[in-house]
């Protein structure tokens, strides 16, 4: 896939051993938000069930913009 994300792209650090994240830390909705964003969908829409405004993705996380290019 790829979208517009660098090839090779990192981002965050963690300690020494790799046991835990001292910089950087995300979580599935970062990840989620990054994915659609990658691929041309905004992020923060929402679509309609009978009335009801539901987002695409979690309003209160954000995409990593360090990976989009």
């Amino acid at each position: 896939a790829g979208c517009r994300m660098p090839r090779g792209a990192t981002y965050g650090k963690t300690n020494d051993n790799g046991t835990e994240v001292i910089d950087g830390q995300v979580d599935h909705a970062n990840l989620f938000h990054t994915y659609l964003q990658a691929v041309g969908v905004d992020s923060t829409a929402s679509f309609d069930i009978e009335g009801r405004e539901v987002p695409l993705a979690d309003p209160s996380s954000h995409p990593i913009e360090e990976l989009l290019a």
